[in-house]
């Protein structure tokens, strides 16, 4: 039986090396571990949304995280681009 975090894990690796390929993260950083970090972020938003019934606020939860932790994943010359980047998508997604 597959194991869709397991899917999510591998797909979202993989484009998280790319983007190391890329230039868009830091070339230290490890694809694999990347991955990790998004996807516990994101599930751990919701769960916590969902638990205390505010749901209406993971988008703004989501950009406050990604406002803080892109300084660690994407070279300094484009972290304005990127925190900016993410608020809009972040927003898109409101409820």
């Amino acid at each position: 039986e597959e194991n869709i975090v397991v899917r999510w894990l591998d797909g979202h690796a993989a484009l998280a090396k790319r983007a190391i390929d890329e230039g868009d993260l830091l070339p230290d950083l490890d694809a694999a571990s990347v991955s990790r970090i998004w996807i516990e972020m994101t599930s751990g938003v919701r769960a916590v949304a969902v638990a205390v019934d505010h749901t209406q606020h993971v988008s703004m939860r989501l950009e406050q995280i990604w406002f803080h932790l892109l300084p660690g994943l994407v070279p300094p010359e484009q972290l304005d681009y990127f925190r900016e980047f993410s608020a809009r998508r972040s927003r898109r997604y409101e409820v």
